[in-house]
């Protein structure tokens, strides 16, 4: 976060491959720093205190660069769905006190689950997004960090050319529409 550790540059594109290095207006690099933790650390009663410290620490250092913290609120996994009132409580408490916001991608999970049983968001590992778990995760983004609702969208994900099918798409947009904006009641 600090001034200058951070660069880009680009590359030519005239045949001459010369590399020119970009400067960032102000030192100013992000509008806002998303932080993220295991589903365990907030929760866990070994790391929710190294959480809510770490959480402090870095919400302090984003704000002297000037960006805006944010907390990702991890899902439960998928063999302990009780994880989800844990995590959203601890994720909005250490946000409450470092007055930052909060990206609910758990409660969209939950919610997605409910609604669409049939949509397989959580790998056979019980804890991490399938294809079409990280495209829901990427539409709580795009809603929470923009206040657009990704319902327009007609992207649907590629990853390892896999790609989320027209219909499930459709519903993971609705699903994360629909929680970022009861969460932020706009």
């Amino acid at each position: 976060m600090r001034p200058n550790a951070l660069r880009s540059y680009k590359i030519a594109s005239d045949g001459t491959n010369k590399v020119t290095f970009l400067d960032y207006p102000d030192g100013k690099i992000f509008d806002a720093v998303v932080l993220e933790d295991s589903s365990q650390g907030p929760i866990h009663p070994e790391l929710k205190e190294l959480f809510r410290e770490s959480a402090r620490k870095h919400c302090q250092d984003i704000r002297e660069a000037g960006a805006r913290p944010f907390f990702m609120m991890t899902w439960a996994y998928k063999d302990k769905p009780e994880m989800t009132s844990l995590l959203a409580d601890a994720t909005i408490e250490v946000a409450n006190e470092n007055s930052a916001s909060v990206i609910p991608c758990g409660m969209a999970f939950e919610r997605s689950s409910k609604d669409f049983p049939e949509i397989e968001l959580i790998r056979s590992d019980n804890r991490h997004p399938t294809v079409a778990g990280t495209y829901l995760e990427a539409a709580v983004f795009f809603a929470s960090l923009t206040g657009i609702t990704p319902t327009d969208c007609d992207f649907y994900g590629r990853f390892d050319d896999l790609i989320v099918a027209l219909e499930t798409g459709k519903k993971l947009q609705r699903i994360a529409w629909n929680t970022v904006r009861d969460f932020n009641s706009w």
